[in-house]
């Protein structure tokens, strides 16, 4: 009867062994994803205030299957060699943590211009904005494709397309100027034509 039992507390440990290999980490583990985790997370913020605001442009079906790529590259990077359970759940945790933090550091205005692309006007009075479209990425196809979904029949009735700092594209028909308010931050706005805009 005494080695049956221990036979099973032999077995019981055995089995804890490689359940906890397979959901668990090690404290050196934990430590590697928390950094991969980071350092990606800085970097992908670095890339973004480079590239700008047209990743998070309206996609097409390559920048879907770039974005599934990446983000498999991504999730196993910081999960490490052998992902698990644990390994995914300190990574999503420090993702938030991290989004959070930066969060609250951006109501500094100092560090919201540095973490924040700026909007930029990308049309005024109907024309496009050849040096900002270059800079943005931003192609006239795209443009084109969003004054339709604006329900604006011609590129002549469009007052200014503000790329947005979200990635958005915020379209303004002519009629009614636009408020200096709303403009303040937005890059190359002071090309905007005075009859355009309400002082």
């Amino acid at each position: 009867m005494v080695g049956m039992e221990s036979l099973f507390d032999v077995d019981t440990r055995d089995w804890l062994s490689q359940l906890w290999f397979y959901i668990g980490l090690t404290p050196l583990q934990a430590l590697g994803v928390l950094a991969a985790t980071v350092a990606l997370y800085c970097f992908f913020l670095v890339m973004t205030r480079i590239v700008g605001q047209r990743v998070f442009v309206k996609m097409t079906g390559f920048d879907i299957l770039l974005t599934i790529a990446l983000s498999s590259l991504v999730g196993r990077a910081m999960m490490g060699h052998v992902p698990t359970a644990g390994a995914a759940i300190l990574a999503v945790c420090t993702l938030l943590a991290l989004e959070g933090l930066f969060g609250s550091l951006s109501r500094r205005p100092s560090l919201f211009r540095f973490i924040n692309n700026e909007p930029v006007l990308l049309v005024a009075d109907g024309a496009y904005l050849d040096d900002e479209l270059r800079r943005t990425h931003i192609t006239e196809h795209e443009l084109q494709s969003r004054i339709r979904t604006a329900g604006i029949r011609s590129r002549q009735d469009v007052a200014a397309i503000i790329l947005e700092r979200s990635g958005e594209l915020s379209v303004y028909s002519k009629g009614q100027p636009i408020a200096a308010e709303l403009l303040a931050q937005v890059r190359s706005a002071a090309r905007l034509p005075e009859e355009l805009v309400r002082r």
